[in-house]
């Protein structure tokens, strides 16, 4: 099977049904370049989308030190404290 676009002379003498999906012709151009900073990566994010990030990291850190700490099946899955 092969796609055919709907155009206008096609569409005269063909009887094409409704299309479930309409996409364009785009194409990515390079724009002007701004100044090349070292963190130039960190530009798609604003400074708070960078900090909520960076905060949730250490939050979730600290709470899987503390979920190893107190779980008794920490050490490799051998019992660590005797019961």
């Amino acid at each position: 099977a092969m796609d055919l676009s709907v155009s206008s002379i096609r569409r005269e003498y063909i009887d094409f049904t409704i299309p479930f999906l309409e996409t364009g012709v785009s194409a990515i151009i390079k724009g002007e370049s701004k100044t090349n900073t070292m963190f130039f990566f960190l530009s798609p994010f604003g400074f708070s989308t960078w900090a909520a990030v960076l905060f949730s990291f250490v939050v979730f850190a600290l709470f899987l030190t503390m979920i190893s700490k107190l779980s008794p099946y920490d050490n490799n899955g051998k019992v660590r404290f005797a019961a």
